[in-house]
């Protein structure tokens, strides 16, 4: 007796051949989704663990550095549109200082904004800064804060540099 395909006789070598066709194309299709399905979203460049490396600030109309002025570090992490920080430092002759804090924050181009929810200076929670974000390779430039109207108080500029950890 001939198998039939769709109503159409079929040799025994035929129907053979189409049914490996068809199992071959149907772990194939498998293959091809389990794939896709595995594959992450695409992930801002932003996103991750820093490492603060360096960096440089007014105050009262001095510029300090770290290294240099203080030593320290602080790690900060990036992930779907929240921030964390944490860290440590210690300005000469000063006592350890810990930092932490985090929020919500958006990257455009260049044009990065933080907004505080909790922060070690709670004057501060709530409000939202402007900076600059540069990432090149695995050094990410933060400066800022950028003054806006609202903001006439934050006079001091500051450039973080970071490195990423993973």
């Amino acid at each position: 007796m001939k198998a039939r395909l769709f109503l159409l006789p079929l040799s025994k070598g035929r129907a053979m051949k189409l049914r490996v066709i068809l199992i071959i194309s149907l772990l194939a299709l498998l293959a091809v989704s389990f794939a896709a399905a595995d594959k992450p979203s695409a992930r801002s460049p932003l996103e991750g663990t820093w490492e603060m490396t360096s960096a440089k600030w007014t105050e009262n109309g001095k510029v300090m550095s770290m290294p240099g002025d203080g030593s320290g570090t602080q790690l900060k992490m990036y992930s779907k549109g929240y921030f964390i920080f944490v860290g440590r430092f210690t300005e000469r002759g000063k006592a350890p200082i810990d930092s932490y804090g985090g929020g919500t924050y958006t990257l455009n181009g260049k044009d990065y904004t933080e907004t505080i929810l909790y922060h070690t200076t709670g004057a501060i929670v709530g409000k939202t800064f402007h900076f600059k974000l540069v990432i090149a390779g695995d050094t990410m430039t933060l400066t800022g804060p950028i003054p806006t109207e609202e903001q006439k108080e934050f006079r001091s500029q500051f450039t973080e540099v970071y490195r990423r950890k993973d």
